[in-house]
């Protein structure tokens, strides 16, 4: 609402102005609101995983992709790490979780994250293999790995894009295989 103390004016003028003014205002509004859905949609769409870090590497946003390979929700993801957020098997090696075991001083996803905030410098296409499931059945995936550092509000944040190429590592080591004979 716009309140207006102390000023008349008998031709009216000055209130046709602010009431275009409070069109203008409320059209912008919505098309802010078109492009935050429209961009949300996008984001939501992409068949990758796509998580926002913090500098502590605890998960901001994740989306659905994210949140489909965890088997988790993407509420579930906000505010564990990384690893812990999107099941690392190593994130059980140690009681305090992802980033504190023995091979996640090694850790690509890690390092990498930890880098592009101290240097400012974006990763793109780091290939990158971690464990996933359990105990009983471990599975190594491999991935390619892209980070970028994004600004909000006084707050550094980096973008993490992952994309599992795991069957297509497969499929060319088979053929690589079969071509030897």
């Amino acid at each position: 609402a716009i309140v207006i103390t102390g000023i008349v004016e008998p031709s009216g003028l000055l209130f046709r102005n602010l009431k275009l003014s409070e069109e203008a205002l409320q059209k912008a509004h919505g098309e802010l609101e078109n492009s935050k859905a429209e961009l949300s949609a996008m984001i939501e769409n992409v068949p990758m995983i796509m998580l926002l870090m913090d500098r502590a590497s605890r998960v901001r946003k994740a989306n659905v992709a994210a949140a489909t390979f965890a088997k988790s929700s993407q509420e579930n993801m906000i505010g564990r790490r990384a690893g812990e957020a999107l099941r690392c098997l190593h994130s059980l090696d140690v009681p305090d979780g992802c980033g504190f075991g023995p091979v996640c001083q090694t850790c690509a996803v890690r390092r990498t994250v930890l880098d592009t905030f101290v240097t400012n410098v974006n990763h793109h296409g780091v290939e990158t293999g971690l464990c996933f499931g359990h105990r009983e059945k471990q599975e190594e995936l491999t991935f390619l790995l892209s980070t970028s550092l994004v600004s909000f509000s006084n707050d550094q944040l980096c973008l993490v894009c992952i994309e599992d190429i795991t069957e297509r590592k497969r499929a060319a080591a088979e053929t690589e295989h079969l071509a030897s004979f």
